[in-house]
């Protein structure tokens, strides 16, 4: 009996190993959304630098040039003094106007004043150019270059060490006024060109590595209508500042004030 019983044990586990495990339920994922496609980044061009321009003449006298610094004097705020000038007047000459240019208007109870630009030195292979008018027919003004020492300071006026070349208008008389040391030199312009109050001129005032100074006055309708003065001056500074002299019955306008540099000079 127990014989027949372990054969029919055996039998059923046999029987158990035979049956198949049923599958584990496979989880049903949802379909998939189609991939959207990324577009390739497009390429904007970045808008181009505003061109700073500057009379042809400009070229026709001086190689190579680069525009270093430039201010058109755009009106914002009322009384706003223009950056980089000193006056010793503290500032009482120098204001912007509503027309974007620069109005220097000395006060009456001075005899004048001096008013000078201190953002960027003008040394060898530099110059200014600049769009002037003026008004009064008395008194002096100019336009020019006093040398400075390693610490940005002037020379003491009228001095040993003391340099000046500029332009000068005494009353109605035009020259080139060229001071060393206690030395003053007033000489005549080349051309035929006579300032009139009122009216907008172009100027440029400028040395090269040799010791050439020049000053060119046009204006800027008719620029084959103009004055130079250019002189050698050996042995002369190599750092000074843009300065001009205003007295007390004069105004001076000015606008697209401009420091450049140069290789040399093209004439």
């Amino acid at each position: 009996m127990k014989s027949r019983i372990s054969i029919l044990f055996a039998f059923g586990i046999f029987l158990s190993a035979c049956q198949t495990t049923p599958p584990l339920p496979t989880a049903t994922l949802p379909a998939s959304e189609p991939a959207t496609a990324i577009p390739d980044p497009t390429n904007t061009p970045e808008p181009s630098a505003t061109p700073i321009t500057y009379p042809d003449v400009l070229d026709q006298t001086f190689t190579n040039i680069q525009v270093i610094y430039k201010d058109d004097f755009e009106y914002r705020i009322q009384g706003e003094v223009p950056k980089g000038w000193v006056t010793r007047d503290n500032n009482a000459l120098l204001r912007k106007n509503k027309d974007s240019n620069f109005k220097i208007d000395p006060r009456t109870d001075t005899i004048g004043d001096i008013f000078y630009f201190t953002e960027e030195s003008i040394t060898p292979g530099k110059g200014v150019f600049l769009t002037f008018q003026y008004t009064g027919a008395n008194n002096n003004f100019t336009w020019g270059l006093d040398n400075i020492n390693a610490q940005g300071e002037f020379f003491q006026f009228n001095t040993d060490g003391y340099y000046s070349f500029a332009m000068q208008m005494l009353s109605t008389s035009l020259s080139a006024h060229v001071i060393e040391g206690p030395y003053l030199k007033d000489d005549n312009f080349n051309g035929d060109l006579k300032l009139i109050e009122g009216t907008w001129y172009n100027f440029v005032i400028a040395f090269d590595k040799n010791d050439n100074y020049i000053i060119k006055i046009w204006a800027p309708d008719s620029p084959e209508n103009q004055l130079s003065y250019t002189r050698n001056w050996p042995n002369s500074p190599k750092e000074y500042y843009f300065i001009s002299w205003i007295g007390a019955e004069r105004s001076l306008w000015m606008d697209d004030f401009t420091i450049f540099s140069f290789d040399e000079l093209a004439q």
